[in-house]
């Protein structure tokens, strides 16, 4: 289920697709709106409600409020591309936030910005010893660590 903005006349509407065999994706409904009541009338009309197992959803909350009450024993997942999407979105908004001492630790931050959403098994060596680098960098010493920088056991 995913939400799309067409215009202002029409505003936004809802998509829902049943996703159950990914080589064969079928379009079950478009309707216009996307609040909860709207979308659950809609929802009461398709057939067969208690088979539902899950419904994949972008982070709109009315329509996981809308699952949860016309069909309760769905699971509610959010579709990776909206997580990605947001956790990009707030990564941008820490960092350009953040200053990173002068402008060009800033430009750097912005160019390896890519890195912190990008999956760890796409990572190149170098781009993953980055993330290494960092971790020694950022871990100020303790009173009670050993010179060789393990920490003491407690």
């Amino acid at each position: 289920m995913d939400g799309l903005y067409s215009s202002k006349s029409i505003g936004y509407y809802w998509v829902l697709n049943d996703i159950s065999q990914p080589d064969c994706v079928k379009n079950i409904m478009i309707e216009i709106g996307r609040k909860k009541e709207d979308v659950v009338l809609c929802l009461r009309k398709l057939k067969n409600l208690e088979s539902i197992e899950a419904v994949c959803i972008d982070m709109w909350e009315p329509y996981k409020n809308a699952i949860n009450t016309a069909i309760p024993n769905a699971d509610v997942c959010i579709d990776p591309f909206h997580a990605a999407e947001n956790a990009s979105k707030a990564l941008n908004g820490i960092r350009k936030s953040t200053d990173f001492g002068s402008k060009e630790e800033n430009k750097k931050a912005k160019k390896d910005s890519y890195l912190f959403t990008s999956s760890i098994f796409k990572l190149s060596g170098a781009e993953l010893s980055y993330f290494e680098w960092q971790d020694r960098r950022q871990k100020p010493a303790r009173k009670n660590d050993r010179k060789d920088g393990l920490p003491l056991r407690t």
